[in-house]
């Protein structure tokens, strides 16, 4: 197995990534990044690594530099992504919003909010 340079640690650090990878409540994915972790802090190559984990290099060079830039902190949230993209301005929304709480349309009978079912 090919040994690499090891990413440095405080002992604290490797007790909370062994408690994590341990613990039933935590999710499988932080688990997985955790073990990456561990298992760099021992030397092991990314090749190794991921031959172990199941998973492959790119995976493993992704959580060892977020972690490297982190810490534990960065293994246990996903990054922001861009999410859908609004169809309306914010100021659209908002008129809309507004005039279906604030107003009854002209050929309405009743509000349909205070319709009871």
């Amino acid at each position: 197995m090919r040994k690499t340079k090891a990413i440095p640690y405080t002992e604290r650090e490797r007790e909370q990534l062994q408690r994590l990878t341990r613990s039933r409540n935590t999710a499988h994915k932080v688990v997985l990044r955790s073990r990456i972790a561990l298992k760099k802090m021992e030397g092991l190559s990314q090749e190794a690594i991921a031959e172990q984990l199941g998973t492959s290099r790119v995976t493993v060079r992704l959580w060892q530099k977020r972690y490297q830039s982190g810490g534990i902190q960065a293994l246990l949230k996903d990054a922001p992504r861009s999410g859908r993209i609004p169809q309306l301005p914010a100021e659209k929304e908002k008129e809309i919003i507004e005039a279906t709480l604030h107003s009854t349309p002209a050929d309405a009978a009743c509000r349909s909010s205070s319709m009871k079912y």
